[in-house]
């Protein structure tokens, strides 16, 4: 991991150095910036012993502030507050019962990220390329399922242990994530990748899913 990680920085120290050019260079001012965003999810994970998986769908308001790491080569490091709200539906057979269940699923999550970007100037143009890698620190606020069925209905709270109904999900979840984004002047449209390095839960392995970002550079 530690070496992974090396890499990374290394990576993209090297792709900054030789992506800008000198004028382009004079005419990025490497400042801090803010950036305000609002971005659309979708991501799963496999539930351990059994032949089933959580899909999630979600949006999440975050707030980002980047902050040079030098004055000769666009890099910078990333990080700010990310607040989510995530939810699926589902539907499981009770055999005991034969009867379905309608499951509803909500999560609400508060993640911090700790990144490396490249954002380099496009020459002749408006535009900047933000490439980015980095680890996060996710908090697992509330997660529940509401069950529905012919002879039941309740809710069950992930953070309860497994005998007691719940999966056990984990306070606090780490993870990595790649991606990029395009500033077009201040408006920014980004994709991105991440996936958890820890188990979300006893019972549920660790998550992964896409992204796709909108927000305006302060």
């Amino acid at each position: 991991m530690r070496k992974s990680i090396f890499a990374v920085v290394f990576m993209f120290v090297v792709i900054c150095a030789h992506a800008q050019n000198p004028s382009a260079a004079k005419e990025a001012a490497y400042k801090l910036y803010n950036r305000m965003s609002l971005s659309y999810s979708s991501k799963s994970a496999d539930v351990k012993y059994i032949d089933y998986d959580v899909s999630l769908d979600g949006i999440a308001l975050a707030w980002t502030i980047g902050i040079p790491v030098s004055q000769t080569v666009p890099l910078y490091m990333e990080t700010g507050l990310r607040a989510a709200y995530n939810w699926g539906t589902d539907d499981l057979v009770d055999f005991e019962e034969n009867e379905y269940m309608d499951l509803k699923h909500h999560l609400f999550s508060v993640l911090v990220p700790v990144n490396l970007t490249c954002r380099f100037q496009i020459p002749n143009t408006n535009l900047r390329l933000s490439p980015y890698s980095g680890l996060y620190m996710r908090g697992n606020i509330v997660g529940r399922t509401e069950v529905k069925s012919k002879n039941l209905r309740g809710t069950l709270d992930w953070a309860d242990s497994v005998p007691d109904d719940g999966i056990g999900m984990k306070t606090v979840s780490f993870g990595w994530h790649i991606g990029a984004g395009l500033e077009i002047s201040r408006f920014y449209l980004g994709l991105g990748y991440e996936r958890d390095l820890t188990d979300f839960a006893k019972i549920v392995k660790a998550s992964s899913g896409f992204s796709v970002t909108a927000g305006v550079v302060l």
